[in-house]
């Protein structure tokens, strides 16, 4: 099996950072991280959502496209499934949700759309169709909020995933190894419970604390990296100096 180099950003706010911080120049952030990516051989870039207004999205999506980079991107709370439709590489589902399934070596993805902050039973029940039909050996999640509980923590309890725990009952039901990329809370945050492994990756704006308090810390080039290998999966939060971290 090959292995599959991912890059995962989130919750970029685009719109907000040029307010928040006078230096911030979305082209020459990309640039850097795109370079970083380029160094790391990344095949794929997954964006989970709160990426900003439709014209700095607009921008966004140019400079991956000029750069023939593989991408895929879902929606999040501040994210307006109409503002992006005009991309054309968008799934449209009913209720003008978009979600999507793909197949990868052995592994099933699972593009979500937790845009209402919740999931619709029409998502629920398409979810629980792809499980039943097998023919992967473990499942990626792909998700703006998280499924599991951080610690009771102040987004846990003010802004968390609304039927979250119906969410983690459906992945738990089948055997096969789930893993969760989502971001939303603005902290990094890693976890196993039963067969789901949920990783929380860093924002592109603005980091806060488990207590919701916000960070000085310059964010605007975080990600993190998951290489996927026939039998290991490794994941690595930058910028950060600790090795990669084996998760199974």
């Amino acid at each position: 099996m090959d292995i599959m180099k991912i890059a995962h950003i989130t919750d970029l706010h685009l719109d907000e950072r040029s307010i928040l911080q006078d230096s911030c120049d979305i082209p020459e952030d990309l640039s850097t991280l795109l370079g970083k990516f380029n160094e790391l051989s990344v095949d794929e870039i997954i964006i989970t959502g709160d990426m900003g207004d439709p014209e700095s999205v607009h921008r966004l999506f140019g400079i991956l496209k000029e750069r023939k980079l593989k991408y895929r991107y879902i929606m999040g709370n501040h994210d307006d499934f109409r503002d992006y439709d005009s991309f054309g590489d968008f799934p449209k589902r009913e209720g003008g949700r978009a979600y999507s399934s793909s197949l990868k070596n052995g592994n099933l993805f699972l593009s979500l759309d937790s845009s209402m902050s919740s999931l619709d039973p029409c998502q629920c029940s398409w979810i629980q169709k792809h499980l039943e039909k097998g023919g992967f050996r473990r499942v990626f999640v792909i998700i703006h909020h998280p499924v599991l509980d951080c610690g009771n923590t102040e987004m846990d309890r003010e802004y968390s995933l609304k039927n979250r725990d119906e969410i983690s009952r459906i992945l738990m039901k089948q055997k096969k190894e789930v893993f969760i990329l989502c971001g939303h809370y603005h902290f990094v945050h890693d976890q196993k419970v039963c067969n789901l492994t949920q990783m929380v990756s860093p924002p592109m704006s603005i980091q806060t604390n488990r207590n919701g308090i916000s960070s000085e810390s310059d964010c605007r080039t975080s990600f993190r990296i998951i290489e996927i290998s026939e039998g290991t999966i490794l994941t690595q939060v930058f910028p950060g100096t600790n090795n990669p971290k084996q998760i199974t």
